[in-house]
Parts: structure tokens; C-alpha cells; sequence
């Protein structure tokens, strides 16, 4: 009975976050990328961000690895 309450809560939870974001101002113009940065720096985990977003968790590292890796290339141009 707990756990299926802690589903339902979690399940509840994702669909509010889909919907916040969805309603930030601009949304319709910030890429995946930005919305996966976002939510990496208010702490959530990849697997949290997929449901969030309704992409898969592999997806979703694929963009952090690509979004790490400009990063590092972008770090190496300045100097």
C-alpha cells in the first residue's frame, strides 16, 4: 500500500514538473539542451529528468555528454 502511494505520488510529481516547465516563459523557443541543464542544476538525476520530459534516460545522458563535451571544446577556443 506504501509503495503504490509513493508511485502515485512520484508519478503526480513528474507530470506537475512536465507542466511548470511547459509554462516557463520562452519555452517554446529553449531547446532540450536547456531544459536538461536546468534541471541537472536544480539536482535532478538523468532517469528523473527522462520522465520529466518524456525522453528516454539514454537520450538524456547522450545530451549531458554532448553539452559536457561543448563545454570543454568552447574552454580550449579562449585560450
Amino acid at each position: 500500500m506504501e509503495k503504490e502511494l509513493l508511485e502515485s505520488i512520484d508519478r503526480n510529481l513528474q507530470i506537475v514538473i512536465g507542466l511548470l516547465l511547459q509554462s516557463v516563459p520562452g519555452a517554446d523557443t529553449r531547446t532540450l539542451q536547456d531544459q536538461i541543464g536546468d534541471l541537472t542544476a536544480r539536482g535532478m538525476r538523468p532517469n528523473e529528468i527522462a520522465r520529466a520530459l518524456g525522453k528516454s534516460a539514454n537520450h538524456i545522458n547522450k545530451e549531458l555528454s554532448l553539452g559536457r563535451s561543448r563545454k570543454q571544446k568552447k574552454g580550449r577556443s579562449k585560450k
